[in-house]
């Protein structure tokens, strides 16, 4: 990462530009550009003990005349008394109309501050810019989507906060302190109340969204909501899309699969822009009949289209003991650089990976064009045969956004050792009288252990049952065996057509299917008839998230859980 210069470096600079040999001209203009893209402070945090907080997390789209959009306000504490700090807009991306005139005590070299605030006695600050006050080169950029401000001072000092902008907000929209969008939910990075700072986590369209909640009632139904909006297929109450359930102590953590569909707006949940999550609580009953206490908060996020497609891949096997490859392109980490100075490429995103989601999490980074190529070591006691792989692609410790959460498979097989290169003596021997050798007798070697049968990989992402209460599954990369048990069962209790109970519902009971052999990209297709509750089920619900169970004879079960329509 590229620091600024300090106040010092800038009289030199003066110095290096008066010299005459053509290296230090050419030092100093790369200083000069350094120093007007990267103010004292530049982009890394240096907060000592002051903070900032935006008061309006969803600001309106800007809108010429209209007092109420595009204004961005924000209030600071534990600055130094009448500290004269630059406000700059995406880090000098965006910049105003007329630019601000620096006042006493300002840096000098910051062309690119949207604006200018002073502390007060007490180190503290209550201001805030306008975003109608945009330059036109610039107005394109304040539509939508995520943005932050950053403040730079003398001290030496640099603090930033984000923002959404959006047309529309939630009525609620201040950040919530225990309710998070990302990062995941069990990586040991800092975040929340341990973190520097927080940021609105910015995603690529398809992000399974990590969150994590705490403060409501205990094992209490909590429904979810995107954008405020109903979205279709909802079932649940108030337009709810989906619910989530509290532990003992009233706090909850995972990952949202959200519709790419629109909903009764008309905007999809990862259209391009703001958006949030809300939490709703004290309407819907838990399986005790009990509603707790009623709470609606909500937790902001941004999707960004323009990001290159991210993608990790897996070797298909690795050793115990060794390593599997990994491999990865679309990896490039959002830098705070400005255009215009060195080293702006930034390195790439940190990929974490962990063997079935529980082992020692492993880091790799990226390189600068976002491509991959790392080694994820395999611990020596891991077992034989089929194993998957969790990626988080693109956080660590604050310094990379929360991006997709991918899961791979792969195989375990036997260490075997490197073979012994040996180097042919070439030395003339000398002729020895033949002599009769003893027969040794050799040690019986042990078979290899057979392979174990690994199951089949449901390559359907969804489900569709006929008229006649069927549906069709596609089987893809079969097993060594020939017939494997399938069965589908809903992913959690639904209440029973007919009764007012709620159970885990059999659609398909486990039937054998026989499975074609051959390689990852064949497939075998198998109908399946759905039970009688199973039809009844889909008929009323229309919609139903199942877990569908794959189990080759002999071998390890694989599950993968899928929406099925009626």
């Amino acid at each position: 990462m590229q620091h600024a210069p300090a106040p010092a470096a800038f009289r030199s600079r003066r110095l290096m530009v008066a010299a005459t040999t053509s290296v230090l001209i050419v030092l100093a203009a790369v200083w000069a550009t350094v120093a007007l893209a990267l103010p004292p402070g530049g982009p890394v945090e240096t907060r000592g003990t002051a903070t900032l907080s935006v008061t309006t997390t969803f600001v309106k789209t800007p809108v010429t005349g209209d007092a109420s959009t595009g204004v961005v306000s924000f209030t600071g504490a534990g600055f130094n008394a009448n500290e004269v700090l630059v406000v700059k807009l995406d880090d000098g991306a965006i910049r105003p109309t007329t630019q601000p005139t620096v006042p006493p005590g300002g840096a000098a070299n910051t062309d690119d501050g949207f604006a200018w605030v002073t502390a007060d006695g007490t180190g503290s600050i209550n201001s805030s810019i306008d975003l109608k006050t945009t330059r036109a080169a610039d107005a394109s950029k304040v539509q939508s989507g995520k943005h932050h401000i950053r403040l730079i001072g003398d001290a030496p000092r640099s603090i930033h906060a984000d923002f959404l902008i959006r047309a529309t907000g939630p009525a609620q929209t201040a950040i919530v302190n225990n309710v998070f969008v990302a990062p995941p939910a069990d990586q040991p990075v800092g975040w929340g109340a341990q973190a520097p700072y927080v940021d609105i986590p910015s995603l690529v369209p398809g992000s399974r969204i990590p969150y994590r909640i705490a403060g409501f009632s205990p094992k209490q139904v909590v429904g979810v909501k995107v954008d405020d909006q109903n979205l279709p297929g909802t079932t649940f109450p108030n337009g709810t899309w989906t619910t989530i359930q509290t532990d003992d102590t009233g706090a909850a953590s995972g990952y949202l699969d959200l519709p790419d569909t629109p909903g009764a707006n008309g905007i999809s949940p990862y259209a391009n822009g703001a958006h949030w999550l809300r939490f709703l609580a004290g309407s819907i009953q838990n399986s005790e009949g009990n509603t707790g206490s009623p709470r609606s908060v909500v937790a902001p996020y941004a999707v960004d289209t323009a990001s290159p497609a991210r993608s990790v891949t897996v070797a298909a096997s690795g050793q115990r003991g060794r390593s599997v490859a990994l491999t990865g392109t679309g990896l490039q980490k959002t830098p705070f650089y400005v255009a215009g100075g060195t080293g702006n490429t930034g390195d790439g995103q940190t990929v974490t990976a962990r063997i079935d989601g529980t082992g020692t999490p492993f880091h790799v980074r990226a390189n600068d064009d976002g491509t991959l190529s790392g080694a994820l070591p395999i611990p020596a006691g891991t077992s034989l045969g089929t194993h998957k792989v969790v990626l988080w692609t693109g956080f660590r410790a604050g310094s990379d956004f929360p991006q997709k959460v991918e899961e791979r498979s792969f195989e375990v097989t036997e260490f075997v050792p490197d073979p012994v290169v040996t180097t042919p003596d070439t030395t003339p021997t000398t002729p020895t009288t033949t002599a009769t050798t003893p027969t040794v007798p050799t040690t019986p070697v042990k078979p290899a252990d057979p392979v174990k049968p690994r199951a089949a990989r449901v390559s359907s992402s969804s489900l569709k049952a006929t008229k006649a209460g069927k549906v069709t599954l596609s089987l893809v990369r079969p097993s060594v065996a020939t017939k494997a048990a399938v069965s589908v069962k809903t992913k959690s209790k639904v209440k029973v057509p007919g009764s007012r109970k709620t159970k885990i519902v059999t659609l398909v009971k486990a039937v054998t299917v026989s499975l074609k052999a051959g390689t990852a990209k064949e497939k075998s297709a198998v109908s399946l008839k759905l039970t009688k509750e199973g039809r009844a089920l889909v008929k009323k619900l229309k919609k139903v998230k199942v877990v569908v169970r794959v189990a080759p004879k002999g071998g390890k079960a694989f599950t993968k859980t899928v929406t099925l329509r009626g």
